[in-house]
């Protein structure tokens, strides 16, 4: 008797097409979009809310890789627990970011993102034409030591929409 095994999985299949289309993406919004931008990751399946990371102009894009600095979820209260709830989409940005890699520096370094893993990028056309960050930082949130940066109330529906379609698409289902 000849057992054939699947070996087929779909969602690799999907994650990899992924790749291969978002990291010229990525180059190009680099040498392009004025400054940083951002991007919405999928860190892990427990986690229900998107992640976000900065592109920069010092971000180093290897072959599956690249190399950026990922933000925590901003939390209202101490002790908050943010990660259930999938539409929570405040990060904070503290004000010591350091872009030298390796460094033993107190600030947030850098981390490699799996191309996969990058779901949005936080970059839309305006009606007038123009590229534009769809995050904006949240002044009223923000203190000396962090700013609150959170998706802009004219691109927030449908940001998460294309989050939420990646992530069950190509990850995992939420929990909720």
């Amino acid at each position: 008797m000849v057992i054939n095994y699947k070996t087929d999985n779909p969602a690799a299949a999907i994650r990899r097409e992924h790749a291969a289309i978002i990291h010229p993406q990525l180059v190009e919004f680099q040498q392009t979009f004025r400054g940083s931008f951002f991007v919405a990751i999928y860190e892990n399946e427990d986690l229900q809310r998107p992640t976000f990371a900065e592109i920069s102009p010092f971000s180093k894009f290897h072959d599956v890789r690249v190399r950026c600095i990922v933000f925590p979820a901003y939390l209202h209260q101490p002790g908050e627990n943010a990660d259930f709830y999938c539409n929570h989409n405040h990060f904070s940005v503290p004000n010591n970011c350091c872009y030298k890699h390796p460094c033993n520096c107190p600030g947030l370094h850098t981390q490699l993102v799996e191309y996969s893993k990058i779901l949005v990028i936080c970059i839309q056309c305006s009606t007038a034409g123009n590229m534009v960050s769809t995050i904006a930082c949240d002044t009223s949130l923000s203190s000396p030591h962090f700013k609150v940066f959170k998706f802009k109330k004219e691109y927030e529906a449908q940001q998460l929409t294309d989050y939420k379609n990646n992530r069950m698409r190509m990850h995992a289902p939420y929990k909720i």
